[in-house]
């Protein structure tokens, strides 16, 4: 684990505002992306479902960490 940076940081604040205003637009790659992020992490007994999200812009920016 690393700590984001401040633009990384800013970045994901500024994509929960425009989720919350209802003007965030997603592609069907930033599905896939978040797809294969949360993929790597298998549901438990005392999580079953993983319903957050990571930062768009940080899967589109390090998708190599996806492969």
């Amino acid at each position: 684990m690393i700590e984001n940076t401040p633009q990384e940081i800013c970045d994901v604040a500024m994509e929960m505002d425009d989720r919350l205003r209802g003007i965030w637009e997603t592609t069907e790659e930033d599905e896939e992306l978040q797809k294969r992020f949360w993929s790597f992490f298998k549901p438990s007994k005392e999580v079953p479902v993983f319903r957050c999200r990571t930062g768009t812009k940080f899967l589109q920016q390090n998708k190599e960490l996806l492969y």
